[in-house]
């Protein structure tokens, strides 16, 4: 089974949805599977900022096939399950204790979850037009239509998870403590992003050293050729 969305903002996804439930802090949805079952849980965090519980189990394979259209930045991390993502040029698999962070804009995304097995997993979901002092800071990140970045094995972040997961609060507090580990976990991720460019950019510097020091050997030689030393 294929569904197919069209994104321009946090709300479009939930148009092909049924509602539930709804409480002043969050809203369940069930998902249109023809076989099997499946609910997500929405916790709006503050504007432009929700968290989102996926709790599936699909007796076939299914997909989500989503046209994003606006600046929209994306951390999921799955629990249990397995299946893969991708875009038009890349192709990641969705594999437990991973996290990823994701950003798209004017583009396709495709996912694909396996059959006869739980999927649960997390998402935070930001509207970076709503959180226009980090879209304008971190400008030299989102000038492109897409990045991911994976983290495997972070015990860090599984605490975190389980942190969200078990919130002890209800209530307001709930929300707030819930808004402070999602904060928490984007400075995580959008930091290990930077640290990753900036070695990027030292490798390159090196590089760029290694052939002018290559180049110079070179003009060494080619004038011993030219002039061979004399003893």
């Amino acid at each position: 089974m294929n569904i197919k969305l069209n994104s321009e903002d946090l709300n479009s996804i939930y148009y092909k949805m049924t509602m539930i439930s709804e409480k002043r802090l969050q809203q369940v949805y069930t998902l249109p599977l023809q076989n099997g079952s499946g609910t997500v849980e929405r916790i709006p965090l503050r504007n432009g900022i929700e968290l989102l519980w996926f709790d599936v189990t699909p007796e076939e394979s299914f997909s989500l096939n989503c046209h994003v259209h606006y600046p929209h930045l994306e951390i999921f991390y799955s629990l249990s399950g397995s299946g893969f993502w991708e875009n038009e040029r890349n192709s990641y698999e969705m594999s437990t204790n991973t996290s990823n962070l994701l950003f798209v804009q004017n583009q396709k995304v495709y996912a694909e979850f396996s059959a006869k097995e739980k999927i649960i997993q997390m998402e935070l979901r930001f509207d970076l037009r709503l959180l226009e002092h980090l879209y304008v800071e971190k400008k030299q990140l989102f000038n492109k239509q897409f990045f991911c970045k994976q983290i495997t094995g972070c015990p860090r972040i599984r605490v975190m998870m389980e942190q969200m997961k078990n919130c002890p609060y209800t209530g307001a507090l709930k929300k707030l403590y819930l808004e402070g580990i999602a904060l928490e976990l984007l400075a995580l991720h959008l930091h290990r992003v930077e640290q990753e460019e900036i070695m990027k950019r030292a490798a390159v510097r090196l590089s760029l050293t290694d052939i002018e020091a290559l180049q110079q050997a070179k003009e060494v030689l080619d004038h011993s050729f030219l002039s061979p030393l004399v003893y």
